[in-house]
């Protein structure tokens, strides 16, 4: 690893003593090698006040460091650690070394180098949602007077293929339910239930009791951005409700912090990886679709404020368009061109 010595500010070079084999030590011999540098800046500050560790971290906190906006918080903080990574190792102390190149280079360097713990490399859309941390950064610094042009707002590079989530069916459901019922976990029973009944994200299960009026029944939702809406409870969800309520529960569901981890390594165990808990939502959205329900009434119901989001969801097949084909009923002509 390359870094700045503490005492003499010069850059050396010295092992990690990590195995190269294995792709997490990558990131984990860059990381060690940011921290001492890091360690060098702190004793002997960049008389440049431009300098990225001024103050970046404060501008981030500035933007999303509201209660309402925590996810986001968390998910900017996690970008800002990979793109520290990528400055560090290209030598980029200030905004001023940005051009338009960054971008491209960016994204090259992150789909190739510094693999997750599994191995696998980040996807291209990864690497764009952290060139947003970047953007926010820089947007900042022409604020600041650092730099008069932001070079990673409109790079151009365009999002790779994503993978759909599918439907759950009904014979998947119940093996859904069944594997739950043996592991136990009282958490994931209930959050799978409230996620099959109610279509809602899983940060969304958590919700308070307080926010849910089974009488009325009405629930109560913190959506994406920090709003708060209201929707109608699903009578399938009132038993669960009532147990919390006995059981003295502050939520409807406790969430773990790595909630969403979770649910990857069960769907694993239950040879399912095509699933994920955001399926649920897929599911109920696409099941109101089959129904007929109108979508303003579905959008109402899972708090979609886009119509196109809400379309994205839908996942109708060729089994679902026998109504389709029986509302054409203009006449068929023959090859003559008379009616048939």
């Amino acid at each position: 690893m390359s870094f700045l010595d503490p005492k003499s500010g010069k850059r050396l070079t010295r092992s990690t003593k990590l195995r190269t084999d294995q792709p997490s030590n990558h990131k984990k011999a860059y990381e060690l090698a940011l921290k001492r540098s890091q360690e060098a800046r702190a004793m002997k500050p960049i008389l440049d006040h431009s300098a990225w560790h001024q103050w970046a971290p404060q501008a981030l906190k500035e933007r999303y460091g509201l209660a309402s906006q925590k996810k986001t918080w968390e998910r900017m903080e996690r970008c800002h650690r990979v793109l520290e990574l990528f400055l560090a190792e290209r030598g980029i102390v200030g905004p001023a070394q940005i051009d338009a190149n960054t971008p491209s280079e960016y994204v090259t360097w992150r789909e190739t180098t510094h693999p997750r713990r599994s191995g696998k490399l980040a996807t291209r859309n990864t690497a764009l949602t952290e060139l947003k941390c970047l953007s926010v950064l820089l947007m900042k610094a022409t604020k600041l007077g650092f730099v008069d042009v932001n070079h990673v707002r409109r790079h151009g590079i365009k999002k790779g293929d994503v993978e759909e989530k599918p439907e759950i069916t009904e014979p998947e459901a119940a093996v859904i339910r069944g594997e739950l019922a043996k592991h136990g976990v009282q958490w994931m029973i209930d959050c799978f239930e409230v996620g099959m009944h109610q279509g809602c994200r899983i940060s969304e299960t958590g919700m308070p009791l307080t926010w849910i009026d089974t009488e009325r029944k009405v629930i109560t939702f913190r959506i994406k951005g920090g709003k708060v809406k209201a929707t109608a409870l699903h009578p399938g969800l009132i038993n669960i409700v009532q147990r919390r309520r006995k059981e003295g529960a502050v939520r409807l569901v406790d969430l773990p912090r790595m909630a969403s981890k979770d649910w990857w390594s069960f769907f694993q165990d239950i040879k399912m990886p095509h699933l994920c808990f955001h399926c649920t939502r897929v599911t109920v959205i696409t099941k109101m679709a089959r129904a007929g329900v109108p979508m303003a009434v579905a959008m109402a119901y899972v708090l979609h404020s886009s119509s196109l989001v809400h379309k994205i969801y839908q996942r109708l097949g060729i089994s679902d368009l026998g109504s389709a084909v029986a509302a054409i009923s203009s006449p068929i002509l023959s090859t003559t061109g008379a009616s048939a």
